[in-house]
């Protein structure tokens, strides 16, 4: 049930923390059933069907185009009516998905019920994130790093996944999962709240007597929310300069996601620590997301992602290094690639909130989505097609490393943060 929401006395908790939690938690539970898991998928998936990892990797490219799709029409119905139709409605496809995807014996099969499996998390994703992002202000970049922490955490799944996959096999862990979606995921989505103008309170939580002070940035109207129009914001080179440093940033993002596991096991890595891997890689991120959503609130973006896009960078080329002879690359791999991941997510909504402001934060970040997915998840499909062209998966890493670097240029077209 959806927690009460007083209009006219301040809470003693301020209710945008309510919305960061049940945003971490939809978070987790939805990138753990449908993402963190996919790697796990791939395996018992060509055992049984006999598939390549490249076709069933493309499941991931089409959810990919589903989700660009779907995210800035989220996005600007998040703006108009709020967040808890939408997320509800994309959270109940996406179980359906789950369940759907099931009962899979053929590719255009499988790949259909990816796309709707993956609605769920696209649709919280481009609502509960705006959300976060309009109820915080000089706090914006640490709530948005709590609330992402959620992607990281989905990581604990991983292990949780593999026992289910090994007990019952894939296709009941999806069902049960889809179940799952259903009965834990819709209540919390009830939970979300577009502004807290429209509550009788204001941004961060602060009083009536902070705001005739100034202190929320605002223009002492509450009826009236500052930045950028979505015309006005795409008119403006920051938007697309940002748009083109992220997704550089994402295609290694993606497909180390998806491959990751399969890649470690090719290697000579056994599945157990393979699984645990992958579990320690999200759990790392969290550090990233904390650490960078504080760093965000007090120091220039536009550094900031440069830090984490040559961090991320090294930790690609020692990812590719890795081998049964050189697990001990495992940690400085995680130590390196995780945190920077962590903080790519928090920094561009956060850069969104500073250059554009609150007024169209839904609609632009649906756009931003659709653009980022380009990398996000094309980006295992090429890694895909590369490994089952050459047999080795370290040439689409190393291209991975290089996309990744192209992307700190376009820094240099953004006006200073701070």
């Amino acid at each position: 049930m959806a927690l009460s929401l007083p209009r006219t006395r301040r809470p003693p908790v301020f209710y945008g923390w309510w919305i960061v939690v049940a945003t971490s938690v939809m978070l987790a539970f939805l990138a753990g059933s449908v993402f963190w898991s996919f790697s796990f998928l791939v395996s018992p998936v060509r055992a049984e069907l006999g598939w390549s990892a490249g076709a069933i990797a493309g499941a991931y490219l089409i959810q990919g185009v589903v989700g660009a799709i779907q995210s800035p029409i989220a996005g600007a119905l998040f703006d108009r009516f709020g967040p808890r139709v939408v997320a509800s409605g994309g959270i109940f496809i996406g179980g359906l998905g789950l369940l759907l995807l099931s009962q899979a014996h053929s590719l255009p099969h499988f790949y259909i019920a990816y796309a709707l499996a993956g609605t769920g998390l696209v649709s919280v994703f481009a609502t509960a994130i705006p959300a976060v992002g309009n109820w915080f202000l000089h706090r914006r970049g640490l709530a948005l790093g709590l609330a992402t922490a959620g992607i990281a955490l989905a990581g604990v799944m991983a292990p949780v996944v593999v026992v289910l996959v090994d007990w019952v096999g894939w296709r009941a862990t999806l069902a049960v999962l889809a179940l799952a979606t259903w009965i834990f995921m819709l209540p919390l989505a009830l939970v979300l709240r577009r502004r807290p103008e429209e509550y009788n309170m204001l941004p961060d939580g602060v009083s009536a007597v902070a705001e005739s002070r100034g202190a929320v940035g605002m223009t002492g109207d509450r009826g009236v929310v500052e930045g950028a129009t979505t015309a006005e914001a795409l008119r403006r080179r920051e938007f697309w300069f940002l748009g083109f440093c992220f997704t550089m940033g994402f295609w290694a993002i993606g497909s180390i996601q998806v491959h990751q596991a399969p890649y470690l096991e090719g290697a000579g890595i056994s599945r157990e620590l393979a699984a645990a891997t992958v579990t320690a890689l999200s759990l790392v991120t969290v550090l990233g997301r904390v650490l960078f959503g504080w760093l965000a609130d007090r120091f220039d973006l536009r550094v900031l992602t440069g830090v984490a896009l040559a961090i991320q960078t090294v930790g690609i080329v020692v990812f590719a290094q890795v081998d049964g002879s050189r697990t001990w690359l495992l940690l400085p791999f995680l130590l390196l690639f995780s945190p920077a991941l962590g903080g790519l997510m928090v920094l561009q909504p956060s850069a969104q909130g500073w250059y554009f402001g609150r007024r169209a934060f839904g609609t632009l970040s649906g756009i931003n989505y659709a653009v980022g997915t380009i990398s996000w998840a094309g980006g295992p499909y090429l890694l895909g097609l590369i490994y089952d062209w050459m047999g080795d998966y370290r040439p689409g890493l190393f291209l991975l490393a290089a996309l990744c670097l192209t992307g700190i240029p376009a820094l240099l077209g953004l006006a200073k943060h701070r």
